[in-house]
């Protein structure tokens, strides 16, 4: 029986979890360069902001990558 990476890797599927990853950190990067606070526009009012922003901290850090 073949493991979920080796059958990713024959059919050339990328794994899903670097993928959100890596769509994260993009946005994080538009959010970076944009004037004002896109955040507040993004999420509601009832909803904490900091989940977000926390891991993509966390993927930062992980990566070794400079915040700014």
């Amino acid at each position: 029986m073949k493991k979920n990476r080796e059958i990713r890797n024959l059919y050339r599927v990328p794994d899903i979890v670097a993928v959100i990853k890596g769509q994260r950190l993009r946005w994080y990067g538009h959010i970076m360069r944009r004037d004002g606070d896109l955040v507040k526009d993004v999420r509601p009012c009832g909803r904490p902001r900091l989940r977000w922003l926390d891991a993509i901290k966390e993927y930062i850090r992980k990566a070794d990558l400079p915040e700014k």
